[in-house]
């Protein structure tokens, strides 16, 4: 073999698998070449996959891996934020979801459902169960409680009285009520000083 062909590129081809696994497909002299068998290959491996496997049935799964990789409030937040989807959707074939009935579901739930929703389909995406997420971009800001009126000073001081039944924990509690009424801070300000997890001692 002489020295320029020795020397000549080539582009390797490999199909992401997802988890970190590929599919060799092989190397090839030009670009093209590698591209339209890495295609070829993608779509050999997909028959592969059963067209029915259903949205129920990936959410389990996607679950179950998130619950390895993330903590457990993450978890929670994401699997309560799918069970409005999967109470309409959980028995359809995960391909047959499409671009358009997704935005008119999204329509009619709270914008905090759709963050997990979207995450599992680009999931699904990483897969290669799917082409293309459809709740792409389907983002809407929530108002959180911007509408709540504050509490009055007579709803506070029935709050305030509530305490009580936490016992000899009523008064640290009275003063907690007291201090997030007056400053306006959020819990997690008040509960995690310092980025340090807040934690009660029991005062004699």
């Amino acid at each position: 073999m002489s020295k320029q062909n020795r020397s000549r590129k080539t582009y390797a081809g490999r199909v992401y698998l997802g988890h970190g696994r590929y599919h060799w497909v092989g190397r090839f002299s030009t670009k093209k070449a590698r591209d339209d068998a890495v295609a070829a290959a993608r779509v050999e491996l997909r028959q592969g996959v059963p067209e029915t496997i259903t949205v129920g049935r990936w959410a389990e799964t996607f679950l179950a891996r998130y619950r390895r990789e993330r903590k457990q409030s993450s978890y929670n937040t994401t699997e309560r934020g799918l069970r409005g989807f999967l109470a309409d959707f959980a028995d359809r074939p995960l391909r047959s979801i499409t671009r358009a009935e997704v935005m008119m579901w999204a329509d009619r739930q709270p914008a905090s459902r759709l963050p997990s929703v979207r995450t599992m389909f680009a999931a699904a995406v990483d897969a290669e169960l799917i082409e293309r997420n459809p709740f792409r971009g389907l983002v809407r800001s929530s108002r959180g409680r911007s509408d709540d009126a504050p509490p009055t000073p007579e709803e506070l001081g029935a709050l305030l009285g509530a305490c009580s039944v936490h016992g000899w924990y009523a008064s640290r509690m009275r003063a907690l009520v007291q201090f997030a009424a007056y400053t306006g801070l959020r819990p997690g300000e008040m509960f995690a000083p310092n980025g340090r997890t807040w934690t009660s001692t029991r005062v004699a």
